[in-house]
């Protein structure tokens, strides 16, 4: 089977400025991919999720039992104190970590003709933004939660039915989808790749934020995120082992990926202004356009301006602004670092920001659901 017309060969055909972008974004190198990984993410256009897949085509007891014993068998690899640490890692960003889920790695996804096209035929995304942006956090907020992701867990449990989800959705497309140019939908590259957004990609945006991470946190966070994407069905074969890892397979992804269509701009432009669209009064409208605009900045300080350009969104007068604010959380972490327990201290703070953020999400999805069972 020809591999899908959508592939852009990273090593034959790279994009300058994305290999620029990718260049400035990671703190440490990535070297080159080979021949061989590129083939392998290439075949990996077009594969499903055959276990979730049966599920759907043909299901019966065998086919849900094979998919729960899947899950259910931990992996001789998986490091439970590892995955405890990468959980405490990812909620010690707090507030940051989640400007950086929806202003890099939502945005930067959306920034692929193929995963954009995904989202959209789905029918969802540009009319209902708000509520897929929450579930999504609330999603990840399980995920980080200490714990949660081991087998009956919340998150474990959250997995599962979002990995069903991907079947039915993915059976659904399958019926009108050009194959030859697209691949199959929701693929094993794509899954890949937002898997890899949620790990390594969190880690160096929250890095341009001014956030400081061990060696052993980067590993914890991305050995956590390595289980999910087992969980979720991804091949043991595409997931990275470590961070250095994950950074080669990031750029090897967002190398491969096709430039934005119309639909990425439109998901762009719809998660852009979602701040206004909750502002109804003068003063909240005000700070919801300047949020806005230093959130644009920090999209163009990731994803580099010629992509958030071709995403169709301005420019961000509040870019300068973000250099003295990146100063000041700089210093506050280099203080954290050397003070006896401050690491301790800001894994309990992270936690409590996120758990207010959390109760309020879950508030949200609930006023929501109420509201769909009145209309």
């Amino acid at each position: 089977m020809a591999i899908p017309s959508r592939f852009r060969n990273p090593i034959d055909d790279p994009d300058p400025a994305l290999v620029a972008q990718y260049r400035r974004l990671f703190t440490r190198g990535v070297g080159s991919p080979s021949p061989a990984q590129v083939e392998l993410l290439a075949r990996a256009l077009e594969r499903g999720d055959p276990l979730a897949d049966a599920c759907v085509s043909a299901p019966s007891d065998a086919a849900t039992r094979a998919l729960l014993d899947q899950c259910r068998e931990v992996p001789l690899w998986v490091d439970v104190e590892a995955l405890s640490l990468g959980a405490r890692t990812a909620r010690r960003a707090g507030v940051i970590g989640n400007f950086v889920l929806a202003d890099f790695a939502l945005m930067g996804g959306y920034r692929s003709a193929a995963i954009a096209k995904a989202l959209v035929s789905t029918g969802e995304l540009t009319t209902a933004t708000a509520r897929r942006l929450i579930h999504t956090g609330a999603y990840v907020g399980l995920v980080q939660r200490a714990g949660a992701i081991l087998p009956g867990g919340e998150a474990w449990d959250a997995t599962l039915r979002v990995r069903m989800v991907h079947a039915r959705v993915r059976a659904s497309l399958s019926r009108d989808w050009d194959h030859a140019r697209w691949g199959v939908p929701l693929n094993q590259a794509d899954t890949l790749g937002t898997n890899l957004l949620f790990s390594t990609g969190f880690l160096e945006g929250c890095k341009q934020w001014g956030l400081r991470f061990s060696r052993d946190e980067e590993e914890a966070l991305v050995h956590l995120w390595r289980y999910v994407g087992y969980l979720m069905g991804i091949d043991e074969a595409l997931l990275p082992v470590d961070a250095a890892g994950g950074r080669r397979a990031l750029y090897l992804v967002g190398l491969s990926q096709p430039a934005p269509s119309e639909d990425s701009r439109r998901l762009a432009r719809s998660l852009y202004e979602l701040p206004i669209t909750f502002a109804r009064k003068g003063w909240r409208r005000r700070i919801a356009r300047a949020e806005m605009a230093v959130r644009l900045g920090m999209t163009r300080r990731l994803l580099g301006d010629e992509s958030v350009d071709q995403l169709g969104l301005p420019a961000s007068a509040a870019r300068a602004a973000l250099t003295p604010i990146i100063g000041v959380i700089r210093a506050v972490e280099g203080v954290r670092m050397r003070v006896p327990g401050g690491t301790r201290a800001a894994y309990r703070i992270g936690d409590l920001v996120l758990s207010a953020g959390e109760r309020l999400a879950q508030q949200l999805i609930e006023s929501a659901a109420l509201k769909a069972n009145v209309g």
